[in-house]
């Protein structure tokens, strides 16, 4: 299971999702429902696939 890792550069908490780095938001919180969001499918751009 991935987790979400906060880019100092971007000041944001990102996450590996199918392949791809993606912005999950600004705060830890916000970051790790958006991931756990992903995984099952409930937000836009699918859930993961590997």
């Amino acid at each position: 299971m991935r987790k979400p890792l906060y880019k100092k550069s971007h000041n944001a908490w990102h996450c590996h999702l199918n392949g791809k780095m993606t912005r999950l938001g600004e705060t830890e919180q916000e970051a790790h429902e958006r991931c756990r969001a992903r995984r099952t499918g409930d937000l836009p751009g699918g859930a993961i696939t590997a």
